[in-house]
């Protein structure tokens, strides 16, 4: 229930929830987006009229939403919806660090609409909506968040530069979201969930169809009915696409060459590799890390 001031409300434990507005944060009122880093002690239990990940960035913290506690690990991804009432406290002795990445509801509609996706299919199922990042991933979230940290500290910095730079981490974590929410259909079978949560380890970069079949228990027939069923694509399209994200990341991160990124996915033919990433991405490999990396200069 609302208190006296008509900004915090009343749990049903008595607990004061404070209510945190988007038009409090000078970022999100200007831009519809913000950034932060956090490392104190502890927050106040509160909820917001905006969307907000989060991500571990070191050591583990307990965290409490919605009357529920637990406690996390570092490269945890985790997404906080407007109305969540939630709070962080630090463990005894265990020092850690997150960062936030917040949008107003309009601007994380539009960034869903941008990925072809509606914010209730990505909501849509009761799973937490949080996972471990790959070693990968946190390099990705890591180097934009060191960007933005440059950025910040520069007082001539184009504000266009800080907002593009979060909307693409946004896009980066509600992609991941989307990818690995193994609920979105509430009657998707267990054994494809399960499926689909090991195509996404990068243990699993080299993936073939049949590994496909194996993995899955069921004879191929079934599988492709089914993976088509469920998730509206191919094995293989869906393979192909996990695959370029893959190589994007690599690309970003890494100093591997193209030829390197090509066989780790499992091509054996560089050509193929290539033909199939601009038919993703509209570039080659090649261009596509030259502008990547003039893009990360200009903005450093």
């Amino acid at each position: 229930m609302l208190d006296g001031n008509n900004n915090n409300y009343i749990s049903s434990d008595k607990k004061t929830v404070l209510t945190v507005r988007y038009q409090a944060n000078r970022n999100l009122s200007k831009m519809q987006v913000s950034f932060h880093w956090w490392a104190e002690t502890y927050t106040s239990l509160h909820k917001h009229d905006h969307y907000e990940f989060f991500i571990i960035t070191t050591g583990h913290i307990q965290h409490t939403l919605n009357g529920n506690t637990e406690i996390l690990a570092e490269n945890t991804l985790h997404l906080i919806q407007p109305d969540d009432v939630h709070q962080f406290s630090q463990l005894e002795g265990c020092k850690s660090t997150h960062i936030n990445i917040s949008a107003t509801c309009e601007r994380f509609e539009m960034l869903c609409s941008a990925l072809g996706i509606s914010v209730s299919q990505l909501l849509n199922g009761n799973c937490p909506l949080r996972f471990e990042l790959s070693r990968n991933e946190m390099d990705f979230f890591m180097h934009r968040a060191q960007q933005l940290n440059l950025q910040m500290r520069d007082d001539d910095t184009d504000c266009s530069l800080f907002q593009l730079t979060v909307c693409e981490m946004l896009i980066h974590a509600i992609s991941i979201l989307y990818k690995r929410h193994p609920m979105r259909i509430d009657d998707n079978p267990k054994w494809l969930s399960t499926l689909l949560k090991q195509l996404h380890s990068p243990d699993m970069m080299s993936c073939t169809a049949e590994e496909v079949y194996r993995m899955s228990g069921y004879s191929p027939p079934v599988v492709i009915k089914k993976f088509k069923q469920y998730t509206g694509q191919t094995i293989q399209s869906y393979l192909v696409k996990l695959k370029i994200d893959w190589a994007i990341i690599l690309l970003q991160t890494t100093d591997k060459t193209v030829l390197e990124i090509s066989e780790e996915l499992g091509y054996s033919s560089l050509s193929h590799f290539c033909k199939l990433f601009r038919a993703q991405t509209g570039k080659t490999p090649g261009k596509f890390r030259i502008s990547d990396n003039k893009r990360s200069f200009d903005e450093e």
